[in-house]
């Protein structure tokens, strides 16, 4: 994942010196990365599923919840990269889509910063009401923000991308969906 975030900053540095045809040499190393990224992290979240599915969790959703939560993720991913992709001749919603991709990978790795240990910050944690002001959002509302002052116009990229996220990672509908029944049948099985 950490590759990503290096791949990132590199297409960034290419295309802000003018080096469009390594930008988009590498953009095919990308692309393959991307799907990489997915294939392990989804086994990953399968294997770590299956090991831990029967030991007492301590903080944190069960094993298979926090499994779903992780192959959402990644979904969110390979649809914010597979859009940015497709529209790579339009340099506008690319960049903003690749940026938003970056974002929707930072959301498992802040949840596990120890917010309840400060009280005035531990609604980051949950999101506060309807999810909607996780530290992860946070930094895509600075974005859009940055973005919309600078260009004088809300992008659909952004608009897009953001409705994805909230809809998918941070809504607590999906974290209801992923404590039914019938997706912990799934999930055993997935393990199984």
């Amino acid at each position: 994942m950490t590759s990503w975030f290096v791949l990132f900053f590199v297409q960034t540095r290419l295309i802000a010196s003018h080096r469009i045809n390594l930008h988009r040499r590498l953009g095919v190393f990308g692309a393959v990365l991307a799907g990489l990224m997915v294939v392990i992290g989804a086994t990953v979240a399968l294997r770590g599923a299956a090991r831990n599915i029967h030991r007492p969790h301590v903080g944190g959703p069960p094993p298979l919840m926090f499994m779903g939560f992780i192959l959402v993720v990644l979904l969110v991913f390979a649809m914010l990269v597979g859009a940015a992709l497709l529209l790579r001749r339009r340099r506008d919603y690319h960049k903003r889509l690749m940026l938003m991709s970056c974002l929707s990978m930072v959301g498992p790795g802040l949840t596990r910063i120890p917010f309840n240990q400060v009280p005035v910050v531990a609604f980051l944690k949950s999101g506060g009401p309807f999810g909607l002001f996780g530290l992860d959002l946070l930094l895509v509302y600075a974005c859009i923000a940055w973005d919309t002052w600078r260009h004088r116009r809300l992008h659909p990229a952004f608009v897009g991308g953001a409705l994805l996220m909230i809809a998918a990672e941070d809504s607590p509908l999906i974290w209801l969906f992923l404590s039914t029944p019938m997706w912990m049948h799934l999930a055993a099985r997935l393990v199984g």
